[in-house]
């Protein structure tokens, strides 16, 4: 009742033309702050609008669309006020939130967007939204089953979250229909008949959005989405590529013995003595042979070794 009346009080000061110059009544919630807020504004009491849309920000129901509203209105107060460090904390907040987020409201003063601009291009946000999806541990072919999306940042920064799934390969995906409740986003989706997490697979991926409609997050995508199911099978590694054995060369030919002799010694033939005697011998009638050894030694047998023709 309370609440209630506070909510009444505050549209009879609306419709009274009453312009809010300080904090609201304790209660009040993030919509019933951001349109007294305006109203501050249009009155040109920025000081005033600056307490309504700060405790907007902290308001623990506050929607995503709520929470860009207040810092985008917070922005545009600070730097009419000239309070340009809180301006920008403000905008920097602002594009943590929603990186596609405008200014928006009528008569906005191009410095107010100028300064805003500038600090987009400056900031690097860091923020993004990670998603969970929960799905029934058995899908049966026919049932509907629920499937549960959460977010970290909850209602602060995602407006939206999409869900798209496909059974079995080779299908289209499809795109489920969430609703925001106390777990998250809650969708419902109908198993096609036939459908066994035996034989084929499961596929989803989710996406979050800004108020702006800018994806903040997600869980896999279309290209590398999360499965359930039974992992196709593979195909068994090749075997090793077979090794080539070593030729072995066959025209290797082996080196001739080494002759026993010594390398200094010259063979009788080649010595200029016995062509020398064997001309003199001849010519005399009388062939003599002379039996040496490898040292030129005469031989033992024969006597004197010299031998008479008949």
């Amino acid at each position: 009742m309370l609440r209630r009346g506070m909510r009444a009080w505050a549209l009879a000061a609306a419709l009274a033309g009453a312009v809010v110059g300080s904090a609201a009544p304790a209660g009040a919630d993030a919509g019933t702050d951001l349109a007294a807020g305006e109203r501050a504004m249009t009155a040109l009491d920025y000081r005033g609008a600056v307490t309504l849309f700060e405790r907007v920000t902290t308001e623990q129901d506050a929607t995503a669309r709520e929470l860009v509203h207040a810092y985008g209105a917070l922005v545009r107060c600070h730097v009419v006020l000239g309070g340009e460090n809180a301006a920008r904390a403000a905008a920097i907040q602002l594009i943590e939130l929603d990186p596609g987020a405008r200014l928006a409201g009528g008569a906005i003063p191009p410095r107010v967007t100028r300064f805003f601009e500038d600090v987009r291009a400056e900031h690097r946000r860091t923020a993004n939204a990670t998603v969970t999806v929960r799905v029934p541990q058995t899908i049966e072919a026919g049932e509907v089953i629920e499937i549960v999306v959460a977010s970290t940042a909850a209602r602060r920064a995602v407006d939206d979250i999409q869900l798209f799934c496909m059974f079995g390969a080779g299908n289209r995906w499809t795109t489920v229909d969430l609703s925001l409740g106390r777990r998250g986003w809650v969708g419902r989706v109908r198993v096609p008949a036939g459908f066994s997490t035996d034989e084929g697979q499961f596929r989803y991926y989710a996406v979050a959005f800004a108020p702006s409609g800018t994806a903040i997050g997600g869980l896999g995508s279309s290209d590398d989405p999360m499965v359930v199911g039974h992992a196709p099978p593979t195909e068994p590694p090749p075997p090793p590529a077979a090794t080539r054995p070593r030729s072995v060369r066959t025209d290797i030919v082996a080196p001739p013995p080494e002759d026993p002799r010594p390398s200094h010694v010259t063979p009788i033939t080649g010595r200029w003595w016995f062509w020398t005697g064997l001309a003199a011998v001849l010519a005399g009638g009388i062939v003599a042979v002379v039996l040496v050894t490898d040292q030129g030694a005469p031989a033992r047998e024969g006597g004197d070794g010299v031998y008479r023709l008949p």
